[in-house]
């Protein structure tokens, strides 16, 4: 068996070094493969390049402009402040005028009090009287107009306050509008910038080379012949599709060819120890063969002889009755069971699990006596094997020793009395004092 199994993992290695021949086939062409599949995807890389510098300028542009928009600007938000300044001095000064106006409103008022008072004084004088009065009632009304049209004046500045206020506010907001812009158009640029990175990293990795270094993209007839963007298409698709074959196929193995020599020769190596396995297993099978075939005829020799014997022995023991031993499986004998029938006399046949103690004692004796018969020892040791026998039966198995030692001397250990008479020396333990065991021998002559 453990040749056998040998055999199979050596067959499995043999496999095993075949499939891996195989596979560094199958990488030898796939590396060709993916030769060709490098230069496409230079040329990729390339175009992608070019796109960036394209969109790199138009960032470059963008930013210029942003940076005009933003000159634009402030240069709107400072007019606008100047504006709002003016009007605020402008208000001021209303504001001055019409407190000037107020405090002259209150001097007439006054001075038409103090008229009234003096016109009882002045009634001599009632022609300049009635001039003064006129004149105070014109200054009045201009005060009263001065007046009006300081409050439209100041409604007036409260408008273009708020529509300055307004000019303002949209100003600022397009300031912001214009600050996000270029914000945007810096973080687009700078994107741009580490994609760029990104990529001339990755060409460095990939291919060992700057992008400017790589080979020119040749196309084919039908490659010719696609618009720009089927043509971008199509080998984007054809760049994933190789990637993911790449991906799926794993590394590249460099050193595949010395393996495979490496494995050749391995392989011729087992296949010549597997040649001299197969002849030692045909050998060594042809030898077990020869043992079986011996194994089995000395067996059943053995067998019928000892069975022979144990029905003689089984009857002088028992005076009478019949016992046998049967072959479980008597087309292979050597891995066969063995079943014990003992028939006493006056009883049924039967296993010898359901005989008593003493008919069990007994039938192991007749067995062993049998055994004996046919392939005699020089020495045997029996321990208590007469505890379960009675007085007749301890006689019966006495005498069968007496018989049986001319060709074997036996070593029994027991306490009956009985089987001590028949011993020729008897040894024995005894403590004379108590905790002192001392050996005694007897040798009956």
């Amino acid at each position: 068996e453990r040749a056998a199994r040998e055999l199979r993992v050596l067959a499995e290695e043999g496999d095993a070094l075949r499939q891996d021949l195989a596979k560094a086939g199958e990488s030898r062409t796939e590396a060709a493969r993916l030769a060709a599949q490098r230069q496409a995807e230079t040329a990729t890389v390339e175009r992608t390049l070019s796109e960036l510098e394209a969109a790199l300028d138009a960032a470059r542009s963008a930013r210029l402009a942003a940076s005009e928009t933003d000159a634009a600007a402030r240069n709107a938000r400072d007019v606008l402040a100047e504006r709002s300044r003016a009007l605020a001095d402008a208000s001021t000064a209303s504001e001055e005028r019409a407190r000037d106006a107020a405090r002259r409103v209150a001097d007439l008022a006054d001075a038409l009090v103090e008229v009234g008072n003096q016109r009882a004084q002045a009634l001599a004088a009632g022609e300049a009287a009635r001039k003064a009065q006129a004149e105070a009632a014109i200054a009045a009304a201009e005060a009263d107009r001065r007046r009006a049209g300081t409050d439209e004046a100041a409604t007036s500045r409260r408008e273009v306050r708020v529509a300055s206020e307004t000019r303002a506010s949209a100003a600022r907001e397009a300031l912001d509008a214009v600050r996000r812009t270029r914000f945007e158009a810096e973080l687009s640029l700078e994107r741009h910038k580490a994609d760029q990175d990104h990529l001339l990293e990755q060409c460095r990795t990939e291919f060992g080379c700057l992008p400017d270094e790589l080979p020119a993209l040749e196309k084919t007839e039908e490659e010719a012949a696609l618009a720009p963007e089927a043509f971008e298409t199509a080998i984007s698709e054809d760049v994933v599709a190789r990637s993911l074959a790449l991906e799926r196929l794993g590394p590249v193995n460099h050193a595949a060819l010395e393996e495979y020599e490496v494995e050749s020769k391995r392989l011729q190596e087992l296949s010549a120890q597997k040649a001299d396995l197969d002849a030692s297993l045909a050998q060594i099978l042809e030898t077990i063969r020869t043992i079986n075939a011996t194994s089995s005829e000395r067996f059943q020799e053995a067998f019928a002889a000892i069975n022979f014997s144990f029905g003689q022995v089984f009857q002088r023991l028992f005076h009478g009755g019949t016992a046998s031993m049967h072959l479980l499986d008597e087309g292979d004998p050597l891995d066969s069971g063995l079943e014990i029938m003992a028939q006493p006399p006056g009883k049924r046949n039967q296993t010898i699990g359901l005989l008593s103690g003493g008919e069990k004692a007994l039938t192991a004796i007749a067995l062993l006596v049998a055994i004996f018969k046919y392939k005699p020892s020089p020495f045997c040791i029996l321990d208590e094997v007469d505890a379960p026998l009675d007085e007749a039966n301890i006689d019966r198995f006495t005498s069968l020793l007496v018989e049986l030692s001319e060709e074997t001397q036996f070593v029994l250990i027991t306490h009956n009395k009985r089987t001590m008479e028949t011993a020729q020396a008897l040894y024995g333990v005894t403590q004379e004092e108590p905790g002192v065991s001392k050996l005694v021998s007897v040798r009956f002559d």
